[in-house]
């Protein structure tokens, strides 16, 4: 059976819905191509000529082929993958025949939404998904339910989009059942990319470092478990230490595959610790971020030198987790081979940067180096030397740091940061390059930040000595320089600040309505999103074992899993069979008219008098045989009959016909409730 013209259009909208989210895989040239190529298959089909030959969608496939090829979007991994399976699915559109090419390309299409699925699990994707496999399930009932061909369009599509209704409504409860017992992977899986992506990774280059600063996309999401949001200047997200530099770029060094046996830290002196739940968004990284500084190792992590915690399955992907936090408290963590880490320097050092490092020491060769007094008049130079914080410093010519110093002298976190732990290593004073994250917007919606790449952040630590006031010391200079130009006064930064829903927030009251709207719509999907990414994406065994032990299973052991999943497939079958059968009820109470309601009462009414209708018997028969066994309620009965077989089976009647039949049936059905010797 040839596929007609609207099971075409529901094909090509299901398609379309399939492939959003693979767009941005794919070059910019080819969705328009295969839009035009779907949009002539329809043309045909709605004239009805038959699909193009087959030399020319062999043609028409070989030149998209060598396209690809050409613009170099066919390799290896998902991103090479995707462009040419995506081709290949669409370009089936123009060989529809049979029922069996339709069956194919929707199957492709479910291959489509998996795939997307399996690397992505964003809400914005599950909703897209779950459209789109609607959409399919909508083009096979169609094709497939022949009497729809009589049918308009629109008419025909809300048939067929009632059956999906009920086939993805009958798979909900064991789905949702299934989620919630059975043993899960990890929800992204790790296929092979060759994206360029955003955040912080393990080399800090300045340059690629800055486009992080333009990024608004969302890195994670975090929530305090007393709800109160630390201040700004405690909201330092530490993710990886660097300890290696050529002079330009930073490293992690030799001390990735190392682990800390336990943290230590400096007891606080005003703070608490923290309960801090993270749900981080997809990264190919191996390190979580926790808010500085840890006192707790995340479930499936190690702990490496600098307070770094990193999965030990290689990439993080998203996740959701909780860890606690202890803000102001400073690392303890040193010895012979972080020394020689932290005081590692580039080969070919600028002698005046050798100068400047012995002006802040004030020590003599091989003496001993205050590392407080140090540090703290190199932050006083750095302060008075008119230094200017810009996200958009130009090119560093020659030596970056030396040129940073002495040059340009304008830059941003990474320079600074940078600059400062090779001057403090000059001076014989051990030092190290934080990168992660800084800040936060807070939701009012659900009372949770949002960190953003824009938020990405590097700083410095210095080594003070052991005891309480020693230990690891954070310094942060873009706190301290200015980010106006002191000659023109205009800013040195990209107004980002003022289009954040953080500004918004503080503005919101002076704005119009509409936009505050639109500031309320955004936090309230983001906090969707962030639910999503908890109770969804970030479900884990942990939260599978507060669900068993809410409902008293934890006790029977392993036997508690078996008793679960028995208990949730029943309770599948019960929901299903009851909301089926209330499904019809439903739809079969709606194709009715009011006088076929009025008859089904009436019916009804007699079955609890115990008189049902026999198998063949007519509506005369059947009121004749009640009447004479009930001679109280004879009169009603034959009255309430006779209206009904008046107004169904003779000439057209006006409203009030009705009202006649439901006014004899309502005075049947109070005879039959007073009591009486029937």
């Amino acid at each position: 059976m040839t596929p007609d013209f609207r099971t075409l259009a529901w094909l090509l909208l299901a398609l379309g819905c399939a492939t959003i989210p693979m767009l941005e895989r794919m070059p910019l040239w080819l969705p328009p191509v295969l839009l035009g190529a779907a949009i002539w298959r329809l043309y045909l089909a709605w004239h009805g000529h038959p699909a193009p030959a087959r030399a020319v969608r062999l043609g028409g496939a070989l030149g998209l082929l060598i396209l690809l090829v050409i613009t170099r979007s066919v390799g290896t991994g998902i991103d090479g993958a995707a462009p040419l399976f995506v081709t290949f699915v669409w370009m089936k559109l123009l060989e529809l025949d049979r029922r069996r090419d339709l069956e194919v390309t929707v199957f492709c299409g479910f291959f489509m939404i998996a795939g997307g699925i399996l690397t992505s699990q964003t809400l914005i994707q599950l909703l897209s998904a779950l459209l789109a496999v609607a959409l399919l399930l909508t083009t096979l009932v169609w094709h497939q339910s022949h009497h729809l061909r009589e049918l308009p369009l629109l008419g025909g599509g809300r048939w067929a989009g009632r059956q999906v209704a009920v086939m993805l409504l009958q798979a909900l409860p064991l789905g949702i059942i299934l989620f919630l017992i059975c043993p899960r992977p990890p929800a992204t899986i790790p296929l092979p990319t060759t994206d360029a992506r955003t955040g912080v990774s393990s080399i800090l280059d300045p340059g690629r470092f800055a486009r992080n600063l333009k990024d608004e996309t969302v890195a994670f999401r975090v929530s305090f478990a007393d709800g109160r949001n630390p201040s700004v200047d405690d909201l330092y997200w530490r993710g990886l230490v660097l300890w290696n530099t050529d002079g330009n770029q930073w490293r992690r060094g030799i001390s990735s595959g190392l682990s800390q046996p336990m943290i230590q830290l400096t007891k606080p002196v005003d703070s608490l610790d923290r309960e801090v739940e993270i749900s981080l968004q997809r990264q190919d990284n191996a390190w979580l971020y926790t808010l500085d500084s840890p006192v707790s190792i995340i479930d499936d992590a190690q702990l490496c030198p600098g307070l770094v915690q990193q999965v030990r399955r290689g990439s993080v992907g998203s996740s959701t987790y909780r860890v606690l936090a202890r803000p102001g408290a400073r690392d303890l963590g040193f010895g012979p081979r972080v020394e020689e880490w932290s005081l590692q320097l580039p080969e070919a050092l600028d002698p005046r940067i050798l100068d400047l490092a012995d002006s802040f020491s004030g020590a003599p060769p091989g003496g001993p180096v205050d590392a407080n007094l140090t540090a703290d008049r190199a932050i006083a130079w750095f302060a008075k030397s008119g230094f200017l914080y810009t996200t958009e410093p130009g090119v560093m010519a020659g030596p970056a740091t030396a040129t940073f110093l002495f040059d340009q002298r304008q830059g941003f976190c990474a320079h600074f940061a940078s600059a400062f732990t090779v001057l403090m290593r000059a001076a014989r004073v051990p030092a190290r390059v934080v990168v992660g994250y800084h800040g936060g917007e807070p939701n009012p919606v659900g009372n949770f930040l949002t960190i953003r790449q824009s938020h990405a952040h590097a700083w410095a630590e210095v080594w003070t000595g052991e005891g309480d006031a020693g230990g690891w010391r954070r310094v942060d200079l873009t706190a301290l320089v200015p980010t106006t130009d002191p000659v023109t006064g205009q800013p040195t930064t990209a107004a980002t600040t003022a289009t954040s829903p953080a500004a918004r927030n503080a503005e919101k009251h002076g704005k119009p309505w509409y936009e505050q709207v639109y500031f309320r719509v955004q936090m309230s999907w983001e906090y969707l999103e962030y639910r999503w990414d908890i109770w969804g994406v970030g479900y884990s065994e942990e939260m599978q074992r507060d669900i068993l032990t809410w409902l008293g299973l934890t006790r029977l052991g392993r036997w508690g899993w078996l008793v679960a999943m028995l208990g949730g497939i029943v309770l599948t079958a019960i929901l299903g069979i009851a909301g089926t059968r209330t499904w019809r009820w439903w739809c079969q109470g709606r194709n009715q008219t009011p006088a076929q309601r009025w008859r089904q009462r009436y019916e009804r009414c007699l079955d609890r008098l115990g008189f049902p209708a026999a198998p063949g018997e007519g509506p005369r028969d059947h009121a004749r045989r009640a009447a004479l066994a009930l001679p109280r309620l004879a009169e009603a009965i034959t009255a309430a009959n006779d209206a009904w077989i008046s107004l169904h089976y003779g000439p057209p009647r006006n409203p009030a016909d009705v009202q006649s039949l439901g006014t004899a049936i309502r005075h049947l059905e109070r005879q039959a409730k007073q009591p009486g010797d029937g």
